[in-house]
């Protein structure tokens, strides 16, 4: 950490290091924030000012300036949270090592994925990566046997077309286990109706063997986990980078722990296979320019997308810093991601299909938020369901504008962004 931040952080007054612990509450980073600020742990920034050009370490002792000065007030809620989350995050991984051995014991191959992967490999401490849930991928001929083997250990989950339910997205619905955390079973790492396309057959090949929870199991190799985190951040299961800091700090991990292994040229060709250039260029870019990343020039050079324009980088670092985006501001989103871009005629027809919606426009609907199919009594019932969603998502909105107009007006100006720099990601992806 320079010398002047080093400084700025020192001057901040109690108030202003409530703003700063209340964004990294946004951010879902306050576990992180509490451990840079208690331990100068470096972060690649400053991990690159201790090695030289070529990327090594400098010789003799390393000086590691102390910690800013926090007040004790605010360190002691930061500590909280992050107990908390260690606390949680070691009964998540109990869990884990149950569903892992289990799998392992009837000779199914597993791939340990997200949060499961990254809290304990990469970070190398869970509390420093918050779980919600556990996410684990099977070969697809195997969702039925695995599916009957969580059921067997007590995880409900009603049964579904299976090949169905595949094509509609990346995982089947969570199973349920109260109070443990939630299991959901992978059979790919993005949602089938994306354009990008990882080549899943080279991603078993490819996957390593690794020790997850105490337990045998394999993770993704150094460039498949980059590529997918990357995926991930700018926007093939969410919204453009709108998931705000904590993915760019996973990717910053994931760059830090593999520095010395990463093969470039290997993540520039697999981001040409998977048709997913713009997205990986975009997010290295903001991990290199927000998180201090060493991502090498040259890389970033040759990846580079010709009709790159630097507003692209402009517009995806104001959506991170806008955190994500939450549910009441929901319906704001859909809008933005449907109208924004789009001409008179294309808006009549969203509004059409939004009042009256297809039937494969709510078998999703209900796959995706409710996790059930779309039986003959649901083919009817579902239109109440979504009309009290809709309905609920309105008033949320309006108290939240009416009690917090002038931070939701900014939010809803910056969600209004994500479908041009969205189109943008989207165009000639290759």
């Amino acid at each position: 950490m320079s010398q002047t931040t080093r400084e700025e952080l020192n001057s901040l007054s109690e108030t202003e290091w409530k703003g700063v612990v209340a964004s990294s509450y946004k951010h879902g980073t306050n576990s992180l924030l509490y451990h840079r600020l208690t331990t100068g742990a470096a972060s690649a920034i400053e991990a690159g000012e201790e090695m030289g050009g070529g990327g090594q370490r400098s010789a003799g002792p390393t000086f590691r300036p102390a910690p800013p000065r926090v007040p004790e007030k605010v360190l002691g809620e930061l500590r909280e949270t992050y107990l908390i989350n260690g606390v949680r995050n070691t009964l998540v991984y109990q869990n884990l090592a149950r569903v892992l051995q289990a799998l392992r014991e009837d000779q199914i191959p597993v791939i340990a994925l997200k949060g499961a992967c990254l809290g304990e490999m990469i970070y190398g401490n869970p509390a420093l990566r918050p779980m919600g849930d556990i996410d684990v991928m099977v070969g697809r001929g195997d969702l039925s046997r695995t599916s009957d083997r969580l059921r067997a250990m007590g995880y409900a989950c009603e049964k579904h077309d299976i090949e169905k339910w595949c094509l509609l997205v990346n995982h089947l619905p969570p199973f349920t286990k109260p109070p443990n955390p939630r299991v959901e079973l992978h059979w790919t790492i993005l949602m089938p109706t994306l354009a990008i396309r990882p080549d899943l057959d080279g991603l078993w090949k490819r996957a390593r063997p690794a020790t997850v929870a105490g337990v045998g199991a394999l993770v993704l190799c150094p460039a498949d986990l980059l590529l997918h985190l990357c995926a991930h951040t700018g926007g093939a299961v969410n919204s453009a980078f709108s998931l705000g800091l904590r993915p760019l700090c996973d990717i910053a991990a994931v760059l830090e722990h593999y520095a010395e292994e990463m093969d470039w040229r290997e993540v520039e060709s697999r981001a040409r296979e998977w048709r997913a250039t713009k997205c990986v260029f975009l997010a290295l870019l903001l991990a290199k320019a927000m998180m201090g990343s060493r991502v090498p020039e040259g890389f970033l050079q040759s990846l580079r997308p010709g009709d790159f324009e630097e507003r692209w980088l402009g517009m995806a670092r104001s959506i991170v810093l806008a955190g994500e985006a939450d549910m009441v501001l929901q319906p704001v989103k859909v809008f933005a991601e449907n109208c924004a871009t789009a001409s008179l005629g294309e808006r009549v027809r969203y509004f059409a299909r939004t009042a009256f919606p297809s039937r494969e426009h709510m078998a999703r609907y209900m796959a995706e938020k409710y996790s059930l199919p779309l039986t003959p009594l649901r083919r009817y019932t579902c239109y109440w369901t979504r009309g009290a969603d809709l309905l609920g998502r309105a008033a949320r909105l309006a108290w939240r504008w009416s009690a917090h107009r002038r931070e939701t007006t900014l939010h809803a100006r910056q969600l209004r962004q994500q479908p041009f720099l969205q189109k943008w990601l989207d165009s000639n992806n290759s």
